[in-house]
């Protein structure tokens, strides 16, 4: 973070399970739109042919995972433009 006091920046390294572990709660939340969507609209995984995520967060590994095992899926897909598609 440039500039955090001051002049002063900070810097710190963050492993992906630190950062994982971190964020566990963002985590264990991400799906909850899914299945909100789904339901209201009458709708299984099972209906679903194609996964597609787009924007920043979707960059995260363990977003794309939890995606595509919510999905039944080895991965998801990330080729929509995300400037184009939203």
């Amino acid at each position: 973070v440039e500039g955090l006091v001051g002049e002063y920046d900070f810097r710190s390294k963050v492993t992906r399970a630190e950062f994982e572990k971190m964020n566990s709660v963002l985590f264990s939340e991400l799906l909850e739109p899914i299945k909100s969507i789904l339901a209201s609209n009458d709708l299984t995984i099972h209906n679903i042919s194609e996964v597609q995520v787009v924007g920043g967060g979707t960059r995260v590994p363990k977003v794309r995972e939890t995606i595509a095992a919510y999905f039944q899926r080895p991965s998801v897909d990330m080729q929509l433009n995300g400037d184009d598609s939203i």
